[in-house]
């Protein structure tokens, strides 16, 4: 594998990396928690709401919901993209190549769902 340890300016670019990842899993956390406090309160606001169709409103809750999801999907995968340029050992770029294509199928599901939904609607 690569091996830029001996390059001085390296480090830097390593340390810059990590502060961008850690900036990543930031707002991925952010992103997570909104989300779901959004959907909280859609759906509360729903079960107080008289004459609603609730199968509607359902699906209108979990399609907000799985937006911020893949969203956060998303963040998540960009920040392990990074974490394995920094990361050169082999056995866990594999790891990580699997972790990357698993939350990919997930969110490629997800959006097909999410899709599906919104033409019922």
């Amino acid at each position: 594998m690569w091996n830029f340890t001996n390059i001085p300016f390296w480090h830097y670019i390593e340390f810059l990396l990590e502060i961008i990842i850690a900036i990543i899993y930031i707002a991925w956390i952010v992103i997570l928690i909104l989300g779901f406090i959004k959907s909280l309160f859609k759906f509360i606001k729903t079960i107080f709401k008289k004459n609603t169709d609730s199968y509607g409103h359902e699906n209108e809750i979990r399609m907000f919901l799985w937006t911020y999801t893949l969203l956060w999907l998303d963040f998540i995968i960009i920040a392990d993209i990074i974490h394995s340029v920094i990361n050169t050992e082999i056995q866990q770029l594999y790891s990580l190549g699997i972790i990357v294509i698993i939350r990919i199928a997930i969110a490629y599901f997800l959006g097909k769902e999410l899709k599906e939904i919104k033409e019922k609607k």
